[in-house]
């Protein structure tokens, strides 16, 4: 029990640090330039505003206003997105004379769906060039708590659909198959892992409608929109993120179908391959999506993330099927027991290999370098999500090194070890723990904005808000300075 609390304190002091410490990080679609430039003076008045971007932006939820000192807004409207470069946005101006204008953005990043906002001032003519430069640039993103929700129950779900087909035919049926004992291998699956997956496909479902109404709900700037808003519509008709969200309806839709369907191996593998789609789909949501070229990265998070819904929903029907077993006498458990561990444990190093290059080069592609990791919230959570893993390593390291070798043993030898088979069980429990966290961390990195991103503006102070966290940072071409974080 101390060790446990221990435990418990560590993750809540690195939790604390994290939300505390100095981060050089800015929102996902930021504001790189901008033409004119931010505070600029100008001698003739510009025919269009234009702003580039970290990425691709949405053209339908993405917004440009202009106004003057009198709160008249003096843009054209036609706000446009460059179909050959999708981080350049435009709007064009009506003619204006001398006087101090203010730009107001609203960009949706098309990869992600995140959303984030600003403001700077520019001058014509005749004015006050000390005024204009007091005035300073912002830019804001905030961070829905029902995206985050949505992710997470997107994961944890789909690991548990996932999971079960993969633990029974890596697993579970080469087991019993192993036996050579007609009886033990006529075992039926337990009944509860019909439930799992039953339960896995009401995640989905709940976590897509959570999703779309939180998608909608950040371009009407509230937490979850209405189903019947107007932005819904627009959000799922319009956008390549609408398209993607009815994709994974469809999906989810299809695997309940299935899962309807009377029981055969070709159904249960169309179930499958509709939840692994699924899972593909969450990835053309991710950072990798929004890589200049995102073929490589988005295949390398995918084959991440079937890596985690192998080990984290294995570990689900492993535990499982250890208590299921516990209706056979002690010998005959003691071997099974033996037999699924070390068919888990090796397939689990496969996959565990799996997780560790791929997160390897996405992190190379997310970081960039040792002090962006050291210094940039991302790089701390990231460091977080590499904690749990090695506490998933370590008890699976004793898993396979210490009592697999002790079970197999005792099989040779037929002697009954309950006691073993005991502290086996609460391995499992202490690791599925730890996969929880695990799966919390990835969904959370998923919101966080990549520390490998750099201005290019020459000078720049922005202000980012997430929920209840404030951060104030200037930041200069091709260099970062330190950032403030303090509590709003």
């Amino acid at each position: 029990m101390n060790f446990k609390r221990r435990i418990i304190c560590l993750l809540l002091i690195l939790l604390v640090y994290s939300a505390w410490a100095v981060t050089p990080v800015l929102a996902h679609a930021v504001l790189l330039r901008s033409n004119p430039q931010a505070n600029a003076v100008l001698a003739q008045p510009p025919v269009q505003i234009e702003l580039f971007f970290s990425e691709s932006v949405e053209a339908t939820l993405s917004t440009i206003k202009v106004f003057n000192t009198g709160g008249i807004e003096v843009d054209v409207g036609d706000v446009r997105v460059d179909a050959s470069d999708p981080t350049r946005m435009t709007v064009s101006l009506h003619t204006i004379g001398d006087g101090i204008y203010t730009v107001t953005w609203k960009a949706v990043s098309s990869a992600d769906g995140h959303q984030t906002t600003g403001t700077f001032p520019f001058a014509v003519g005749n004015v006050n060039a000390d005024a204009v430069s007091a005035i300073q640039q912002s830019t804001s993103f905030r961070l829905p708590f029902s995206t985050l929700i949505s992710k997470f129950l997107m994961l944890a779900s789909l690991a548990l659909s996932l999971g079960q087909r993969l633990f029974t035919a890596l697993v579970w049926n080469p087991a019993l198959q192993a036996n050579r004992n007609a009886a033990v291998s006529a075992i039926a699956r337990p009944a509860v892992w019909k439930k799992f997956y039953r339960v896995g496909l009401i995640g989905v479902l709940i976590s897509i409608g959570i999703g779309i109404l939180a998608q909608a709900g950040q371009s009407t700037g509230s937490e979850l929109a209405f189903p019947w808003d107007l932005e819904m519509g627009r959000v799922l008709i319009e956008t390549r993120l609408g398209v993607i969200w009815l994709s994974r309806l469809g999906l989810a839709m299809l695997s309940v179908w299935l899962a309807g369907r009377n029981e055969s191996p070709l159904r249960d593998w169309s179930g499958f391959a509709a939840n692994l789609t699924l899972l593909f789909t969450v990835t053309l949501t991710s950072h990798a999506a929004a890589e200049v070229h995102p073929l490589l990265p988005i295949l390398a998070d995918w084959i991440h993330l079937i890596g985690m819904t192998f080990w984290l929903g294995g570990l689900v029907y492993f535990f499982t099927s250890i208590r299921h077993i516990q209706q056979f006498d002690s010998q005959l458990r003691t071997k099974l027991t033996s037999l699924l561990t070390s068919q888990f444990s090796f397939n689990a190093l496969i996959f565990v290999g799996l997780i560790g290059l791929t997160g390897f080069y996405s992190a190379s592609l997310r970081i960039g370098s040792w002090p962006a990791l050291l210094t940039s919230l991302y790089g701390h959570v990231l460091l977080i999500k590499q904690a749990f893993v090695a506490g998933l390593l370590s008890i699976a390291a004793t898993n396979l090194l210490i009592i697999s070798p002790r079970l197999k043993r005792d099989q040779l030898q037929g002697i009954e070890t309950t006691g073993l088979v005991a502290r086996f069980g609460k391995n499992l429990v202490l690791e599925l723990t730890f996969a929880g966290l695990l799966l919390a961390s990835v969904s959370f990195l998923t919101y966080i904005p990549p520390a490998r991103i750099v201005s290019v503006t020459p000078e720049l102070k922005s202000t980012q808000k997430v929920d209840d966290l404030k951060m104030e940072y200037p930041f200069h071409q091709a260099e970062w300075v330190k950032i403030r974080l303090c509590l709003q």
